[in-house]
């Protein structure tokens, strides 16, 4: 069936899917994973009534039409059905499983939707108290969970008693909290008085901090996530992309990921001065942790998820490095990212 004005609706916020040429892709890549049994992704575009999720939704269509183009992959399923908390694809290549979660980083608190979030809130709190309060939103809020933080902070702001301060923990992650502040009797404005740790803009470039607590919150759920279904023959990977308003390069993530690298001079049992590159124990996978994870696939930000190639940059965990030697077709033939200094090489040519 066609879904030519499911379509449209869904992609009214949307810019990019509503010209015709590319309103006709997207129709026919839906039709085409519906007649191959993916109702489930498909409902779930369709269905999806926030425009902030939609980039997310594209993002599982453009990796579930690559994994059933690849002829070695079989038996691709997803969210299955039988598994408590199941990732997003599970599929087999010969007799190994993989197990796929698929993430999309945003920098969803910017000026704009900070301002609506606060006006929504404000205007909850305010018919139901007298008390001034101060809030924090984290950077790393998930877009399906706005309605769900905007509803918990006018619940709570009821019952909270000055000086108290509560948070909301969503899937272990702090992602807000809110605390009262003093009571207002003057009449005066009655709400919000200071939101605190988000962003300046759309276009901020986010350091190298802000981007390691993003990937890591990403990462954190994946590696909960496999830790139901471990073991030498099952690979878990991570396919990762972010907002094109997002700056993060190869590099960027690369050092998230391994630390930085820097140079060190010494002198030699000769006395010459010599220098060496390390790599700083500053990265997630500086330590061996989060070693459910096998590798993470990082798609480029900009990626046009109807029409573009499959091109990802590939960053094994060092931890898993001897499991990952064993890897079969397609990953096999992928060019892996590791620092220079992990194999070996200068990057300054001493």
């Amino acid at each position: 069936m066609p879904y030519k004005e499911r379509i449209k609706k869904v992609a009214a916020n949307f810019p990019g899917i509503m010209d015709s040429d590319r309103l006709e892709l997207l129709n026919t890549q839906l039709i085409g994973l519906q007649k191959r049994g993916f109702t489930k992704i498909v409902d779930n575009f369709l269905s999806n009534t926030n425009q902030y999720t939609i980039r997310p939704f594209l993002f599982e269509i453009y990796l579930c039409r690559w994994f059933l183009s690849q002829n070695e992959i079989r038996g691709v399923v997803y969210e299955p059905d039988d598994m408590a908390r199941p990732p997003e694809f599970v599929f087999n290549i010969d007799d190994k499983p993989f197990q796929i979660e698929a993430k999309v980083i945003t920098q969803l608190i910017n000026e704009t939707v900070k301002k609506k979030l606060v006006s929504q809130i404000d205007r909850r709190i305010s018919s139901k108290t007298n008390n001034v309060f101060e809030i924090w939103l984290s950077e790393i809020i998930e877009p399906k969970d706005i309605n769900k933080i905007v509803d918990w902070i006018a619940d709570e702001c009821a019952s909270l008693t000055i000086g108290n301060k509560k948070p909301l923990i969503i899937e272990e992650e702090t992602v807000a909290w809110i605390k009262a502040v003093y009571e207002s009797n003057s009449g005066g404005k009655v709400g919000i008085v200071h939101v605190l740790g988000t962003a300046d803009g759309l276009l901020q470039q986010i350091d190298t901090t802000n981007i390691k607590e993003k990937i890591l919150s990403k990462i954190k759920k994946s590696n909960s996530k496999f830790k139901s279904r471990l073991g030498e023959d099952i690979y878990s990977f991570i396919f990762m992309t972010c907002d094109s308003d997002i700056f993060l390069s190869k590099e960027t993530f690369q050092e998230a990921l391994y630390g930085r690298e820097a140079v060190i001079s010494y002198r030699d049992k000769d006395g010459k001065m010599q220098f060496k590159e390390i790599l700083q124990d500053d990265g997630i996978w500086s330590k061996k942790t989060y070693t459910n994870i096998d590798m993470i696939f990082f798609i480029k930000p900009g990626t046009d998820f109807l029409n573009d190639t499959f091109e990802p940059f590939i960053f094994p965990n060092p931890h898993n490095l001897e499991k990952l030697r064993k890897t079969p077709e397609p990953f096999s033939k992928m060019k892996i990212h590791l620092p220079p200094t992990m194999l070996g090489q200068s990057i300054f040519g001493y």
